[in-house]
């Protein structure tokens, strides 16, 4: 999955179809912030503090909850990387 700078989905693979119940086009333009569970958000926003300022380089997060389909939350590790426009030095998107 991808989002944007200001944390709305722009890319979601099929294959997390199986693991979540979301459909592409019922996650994209939505935050992402709304589908982590709160009780992590501290623990994100070090992800997100990591990954700046490393674009290309990947970075493990600790294991966290998503929220599927039916409500429930899915524990997920992921790795996240950013890119950065070369030209505007902004955030483009978080992957």
């Amino acid at each position: 999955m991808r989002h944007s700078a200001n944390c709305l989905f722009s890319e979601v693979d099929l294959g997390a179809v199986s693991y979540l119940g979301h459909l592409p086009q019922d996650l994209l333009g939505m935050s992402v912030l709304d589908y982590y569970h709160p009780n992590d958000l501290p623990a994100l926003k070090n992800v997100y503090d990591s990954i700046i300022g490393r674009q290309g380089k990947s970075v493990r997060s600790k294991p966290y909850s998503f929220r599927a389909f039916n409500g429930c939350y899915v524990l997920l590790e992921t790795d996240w990387t950013c890119f950065i426009n070369p030209w505007t030095k902004k955030l483009e998107f978080v992957a």
